[in-house]
């Protein structure tokens, strides 16, 4: 366009070529990005996320200038610019497929068919909401507004006729007259009814009956006076709720059992807000049970004078006529909510059904006949020189045991309560298993038989009880007499259909299940159960009971189910990133972790000590040149090797060399392995093997010294093994014969990874077959196990069992006696992928980036954390993680993970 017509080219023209030459090109560059091959890496370009650059030193800080005139590097501390993005997956997202066996993830668990679907839960609880939309309509009254006017334009016109002047007449505004003042009770025994009362408070916040509706929160769980709390938390004047005016009407709501309403400030501050404005008293307990609460209940006779902002009420006590006006004693009606003991009054109130009582209140507080109506009350003294006189009779303390309580609990309670009682011995008990064992198993969803348990004094804090959970999740428990005898009284069928139940609802909440009852229950021979959460703990102890509960057949698998749900907990907080420290070069090694000191040596040799809270530098130390074998530890000493054959010893407390080099070999030190207290066993690429230490740290002696390519040593006391890259093993008794081979072995197939070993056996990795066990003794094949895509890294003994990560990107746990698979998972193919054992806990990293963990018994992915470049694991105190990058950061994490 600017080609044939340059002069009609406008502003908005160009700047709309701008847009859109810049937006295609950036869609261009990240296609090209996303489609640019992995061997682009190799070649010197710039590496995408997930791959480490090989190609440059790490960006940032080269070798040259971090080295100051002494030729040590320049540790200044901790660098937080410098740290990789480092961001915990999200438990609901599978970036990887997990499947095979053992190390598939639940996410959810298997719900027999027999128990069909559910029915869906209760869209409200709330009883009733257009019967009580219709009685708030009874307080709708409009009254003149105190600073509003509206103009009156018939009286105008009649003004402007008589006197020919238009002067505007204006009259007050209407409006709504009472306002809304709810106060609720924040004790634990309200948590049954919070979503009725949510629903309740929306209801008449949105109904147009009120000019406004503003709620508060009455503290009684300690003993002294309650204390007015705003929705924030913070602490109200004790007027607040009545207003300027007088035309508000406040509403308490609770059940009276908190130990603050036996205070007498507490019931000083009622009577001073009904001497000013209308107040009500909204109990939730059953009438039957009012005894128990700490309100004490006088059947009275209220009348009411007037109408307006003037209107007052006077009461009687029942049986008696005289009338008690506000100065000598104040009366606040109680009602009721529970359908149990309801007593509507007449026939216009009974037609309300549930909301009877409230039924027959609006029309109290509305009548403007001085009609009398009979009502129980809590009747107070306001008169300050008498205030607390009569005193309250405070419960005792339940000295019963908790099969008198059962027993009185079924006498006296509902029909209802009763059946939920019973069915949640099958169950966790929580408030919001209460409400899923109701509309699930019950089918009739009402917090006030959830509230009739919950004061049944049966429930006790569970000893699992998560210190985080509250509401509506905090955790409940039975005695187990009273848990045994409402099992008994339970079919089979029943108590399975209450756990599957509450058990699909607990695993939905987490978003996946961390064991699989069902699989328990029918399988032949079911699955290893594995670490278990806080969340589930519980849940995993009332299935054990259950299991228990069907027969010898099943002891074995409820033992290991409840040694499970009493054994070590896994505990999930967030990712929190500690500091980061930039190093010279690359890293190619996994850190030592100690309890004071992490040590992390790059490949440039540069030896540092860190100290685990601030990353501050101890102690820095350069090698006598660069390396590619990790350093490794015997008690107070620190050695390394490096690429001229030179193997180096260090002082762990404060880095200084113990000894001059000593020259192994001619070609690179390829690993080392420690032996016993003071030595070292060195293999070189040269095909060199030599003994170094004692108390000169000298050559003791050279086990072999021609032809090979080793890839790795390993040690035990007074043995020593080497690993060929062409699958030749070979091992020494170093006490005896530290000269002669005591066997030689030859491996099919190659061997790029270093072999590991236990006190029995060496674990030989081979990249084309899979793990060869062979006998420290005799050099025999123990077993071999065939993994298809070969292991390419070292293996990872620990606790019986053999890790190990293939090619293909699967982590394999392995039977360290006999070889057998005891579980499979998927993890991301990439390169170098290592496996470290940090207790329980198995966690899976690669040279692509990204760390995956695992349970070591049952291979469940457990977490993951994404990285921006490959980094070596290893692990700290609590689930502290230490990451040395390949692009030479050391980061230090506290992991998603902890298990206690």
């Amino acid at each position: 366009m600017a080609e044939a017509d340059p002069i009609g080219v406008t502003v908005d023209a160009v700047l709309d070529w701008a847009w859109l030459n810049a937006a295609i090109t950036a869609a261009g560059d990240r296609r090209t990005q996303a489609l640019t091959p992995t061997a682009s890496v190799e070649a010197g370009a710039h590496p995408g996320p997930g791959h480490a650059d090989v190609s440059q030193p790490p960006s940032g800080r080269r070798r040259e200038e971090a080295r100051d005139e002494s030729g040590l590097c320049d540790w200044g501390g901790p660098d937080p610019g410098t740290a990789q993005a480092y961001t915990v997956v999200p438990e609901e997202v599978e970036s990887v497929e997990q499947t095979g066996s053992g190390g598939a993830r639940t996410t959810g668990l298997p719900v027999p068919a027999w128990l069909g679907r559910p029915p869906p839960p209760a869209a409200s609880v709330l009883p009733d909401r257009l019967e009580l939309a219709r009685l708030l309509r009874r307080l709708r009254h409009f009254g003149p507004a105190p600073d509003s006017v509206v103009l009156d334009e018939d009286a105008t016109a009649k003004h402007a006729a008589f006197t020919d002047l238009i002067v505007p007449v204006l009259n007050p505004a209407r409006e709504r007259w009472f306002e809304l003042a709810l106060v609720v009770d924040g004790s634990a025994s309200i948590g049954p009814w919070r979503r009725l009362l949510a629903e309740f408070t929306r209801l008449v916040g949105g109904h147009g009956t009120f000019r406004s509706v503003r709620t508060w929160t009455l503290d009684t769980e300690s003993a002294g006076a309650a204390v007015l709390r705003t929705p924030f938390g913070t602490v109200s004047p004790n007027a607040a709720p009545v207003g300027p005016a007088g035309r508000r009407i406040v509403m308490v709501i609770s059940d009276g059992v908190g130990p603050a309403w036996s205070d007498p400030r507490t019931s000083a501050m009622l009577a001073s807000w009904a001497g000013q404005c209308p107040v009500v008293f909204l109990n939730l307990l059953p009438r039957r049970w009012w005894d128990r609460s700490r309100i004490p209940v006088t059947p009275v006779v209220f009348r009411g004078h007037g109408v307006g902002p003037g209107r007052r009420s006077s009461f009687r006590l029942r049986h008696t006529t005289r009338w008690l006006r506000p100065s000598e004693r104040i009366a606040i009606p109680v009602i009721g909510l529970h359908p149990d003991g309801l007593r509507p009054g007449d026939a216009a109130d009974a037609a309300a059904g549930r909301w009877s009582e409230f039924s027959r209140w609006t029309r109290m507080i509305t009548d403007d006949r001085g009609r009398e109506f009979a009502n129980p009350a809590w009747v107070l003294d306001p008169r300050p020189s008498v205030r607390g006189a009569e005193p309250v009779v405070v419960p005792a303390e339940d000295e019963r045991t908790p099969r008198a309580r059962l027993a009185e609990f079924r006498a006296g309670a509902s029909p209802a309560a009763v059946e939920l009682l019973g069915k949640l011995a099958a169950a966790p008990i929580s408030l919001a298993t209460m409400r899923v064992v109701q509309s699930t198993v019950l089918e009739a969803e009402d917090p006030a038989f959830a509230a009739e348990v919950f004061l049944s004094g049966l429930l006790v804090e569970s000893a699992e009880r998560d210190e985080h959970e509250r509401g509506e999740h905090a955790e409940y428990d039975l005695d187990e007499s009273v848990r045994e005898t409402l099992l008994t009284a339970m079919s089979r069928r029943s108590a399975l259909e209450v756990y599957f139940r509450v058990a699909e609802f607990v695993h939905d909440r987490l978003g996946h299940a961390e064991f699989d009852f069902q699989d328990l229950l029918t399988a032949r021979e079911p699955a290893t159960v594995g670490l278990i959460g806080p969340r589930s703990r519980s849940l995993a102890r009332v299935g054990a009971t259950l299991l228990y509960r069907l027969g010898p057949d099943y002891q074995h698998r409820a033992s290991r189910l409840e040694a499970r749900a009493g054994g070590p907990l896994l505990r999930r907080r967030d990712l929190v990133h500690r500091w980061t420290l930039r190093m010279g070069d690359w890293i190619r090694a996994r850190p030592i972790v100690l309890d004071d000191l992490i040590l992390v040596q790059d490949t440039a040799g540069n030896l540092v000590g860190l100290d685990p809270l601030t990353g501050l530098a101890r102690w820095p130390t350069v090698a006598g040149g660069s390396t590619r074998c990790a350093p490794v530890l015997t008690p107070g000493t620190v050695w390394t090797g490096t690429e001229s054959g030179m193997v180096c010893r260090y002082d762990l407390a404060g880095g200084q060399a113990m000894s001059p080099p000593v020259e192994v070999g001619i070609g690179a030190v390829v690993a080392l392995a420690p032996i016993g207290a003071r030595d070292v066993l060195a293999t070189t690429l040269d095909g060199g093997v030599a003994l170094v230490g004692g108390a000169d740290g000298r050559v003791r002696a050279r086990p072999a010294d021609g032809p090979g390519a080793p890839v790795g040593v390993c040690a035990r006391e007074g043995w020593g093994a080497v690993l060929d890259r062409t699958g030749r093993a070979r091992a020494w008794h170093l006490d005896r014969d530290p000269e002669t081979p005591s066997w030689e072995v030859e491996l099919s197939g190659a061997a790029h990874g270093a072999p590991m070993a236990d006190d029995a056996l060496v674990y030989v990795p081979l990249a084309t077959r899979g793990i060869t066990a062979l006998r420290w003794d005799t050099g025999d094949i123990a077993w071999s196990t065939e993994l298809a895509g070969g292991v390419v890294t070292a293996p990872e003994p620990a606790a019986g069992r053999v890790l190990a990560a293939t090619s293909d990107g699967f982590v394999y746990a392995l039977d360290g006696a006999s070889g057998e698979v005891v579980w499979r998972s998927v993890d991301v193919p990439q390169p170098e992928l290592r496996v470290t054992a940090v207790g329980a806990l198995v966690h899976v990293a690669g040279a692509g980036g990204g760390i995956r963990t695992y349970d070591a018994d049952t291979g469940r992915r457990l977490a993951e954390i994404r990285s921006d470049s490959g980094v070596f694991v290893a692990g700290g105190s609590y689930g502290q993680l230490v990451l040395a990058g390949l692009d030479g950061t050391v980061t230090v994490l506290e992991g998603p993970l902890v298990v206690d």
